[in-house]
């Protein structure tokens, strides 16, 4: 029997919630909305305007005392959240993939997330 997971997702790997905040640091800073061994999703605030380069190197996850530095990584898609009401507000949301990652990454990657992110199938 097949899932609507299996049957509608593409996606190499499953996507986590953060337990607490977790952000992300590129050429801006942003939240983490979810997070896999592939990439993440995270809104920030910004302007793109389609012609400027989007950053193609290193992201810095922090959360509490844990961070991961010089993913490199290749963004899919940048699209804008419409006007908010607050300047505070985040207005853009950006996905990513990790690329090249060598096994130390990895091994990093997987640590972090098993410290700070909810993965069902390891919580009681």
């Amino acid at each position: 029997m097949s899932t609507s997971f299996s049957m509608n997702n593409r996606r190499r790997f499953p996507r986590f919630k953060p337990k607490d905040e977790i952000y992300v640091v590129d050429s801006n800073f942003g939240k983490v909305v979810d997070i896999s061994m592939g990439g993440i999703l995270f809104c920030y605030q910004g302007n793109y305007n389609g012609n400027e380069p989007l950053s193609t190197n290193d992201i810095l996850f922090g959360c509490q005392n844990s961070q991961i530095e010089k993913i490199p990584f290749l963004t899919i898609s940048d699209i804008s959240l419409g006007e908010l009401p607050s300047k505070d507000a985040y207005n853009r949301l950006r996905r990513v993939i990790f690329d090249n990652l060598t096994s130390d990454q990895i091994a990093q990657l997987e640590h972090f997330m098993l410290e700070n992110v909810h993965i069902p199938q390891l919580e009681t």
